[in-house]
C-alpha cells in the first residue's frame, strides 16, 4: 500500500511540475532530393513570459534555410534573428547551438489555445553536410538566460 501511495504522489508532484511549460509537438519530417523539409507545433505557452524558437546546429549556422513562423495559416512577420542557445547539454548533450528562428516577447504570444507552426526547408546537400540538426524552445529565465524546454534532434539517419 505505501508504493502505491507514493507512486500516486509522485507522479501528483511530477504532473503539478510540468504544468506551465510550452511545448512542442514531434518534427513531421519530408525528406526529398532536393531538401530536406520539416514542420513542428508549438503550443501552451505562459502569458508573461518570452520565448525563442529555431533550428540550430552545433558550431556554424545552417546555410540557405528558409523558415517561416505560422499562426491560424497565416505567415507572422516576425523577424528572423540568429542566436547562440546554451545549457543545451541535458537535453542534447552539446554545449551551445547555433539558432535561426525567431523570440517571442511576452506581448507577441498566441492566445490560450492557440498554436504556433515552425516550417523549415533546408537544402538537402546542407542537411547532409551537417548530419544533424535541433529544433528548439527556449524560455527565458533572466537577462541572459534562456533555457530549453522541448526540443528534437533531427540527423541523416531520417532523411
Amino acid at each position: 500500500m505505501r508504493k502505491y501511495a507514493l507512486t500516486f504522489f509522485l507522479s501528483f508532484a511530477f504532473n503539478g511540475f510540468l504544468v506551465g511549460q510550452a511545448v512542442m509537438s514531434a518534427p513531421v519530417l519530408r525528406p526529398s532530393p532536393e531538401e530536406i523539409r520539416f514542420t513542428a507545433l508549438f503550443s501552451d505557452f505562459q502569458a508573461g513570459e518570452d520565448y525563442r524558437i529555431g533550428v540550430g546546429t552545433v558550431g556554424e549556422k545552417i546555410q540557405n534555410v528558409r523558415i517561416e513562423l505560422i499562426k491560424n495559416d497565416a505567415v507572422l512577420s516576425n523577424p528572423i534573428e540568429t542566436f547562440e542557445q546554451g545549457f543545451a547539454s541535458s537535453w542534447f548533450e552539446v554545449e551551445k547551438i547555433s539558432v535561426w528562428g525567431y523570440v517571442l516577447s511576452s506581448t507577441k504570444l498566441p492566445a490560450k489555445g492557440e498554436s504556433l507552426l515552425l516550417r523549415v526547408v533546408v537544402p538537402r546537400e546542407e542537411a547532409d553536410r551537417l548530419q544533424r540538426m535541433f529544433v528548439i524552445l527556449a524560455r527565458k529565465y533572466g537577462p541572459t538566460r534562456w533555457y530549453i524546454e522541448d526540443g528534437s534532434e533531427l540527423n541523416n539517419t531520417q532523411w
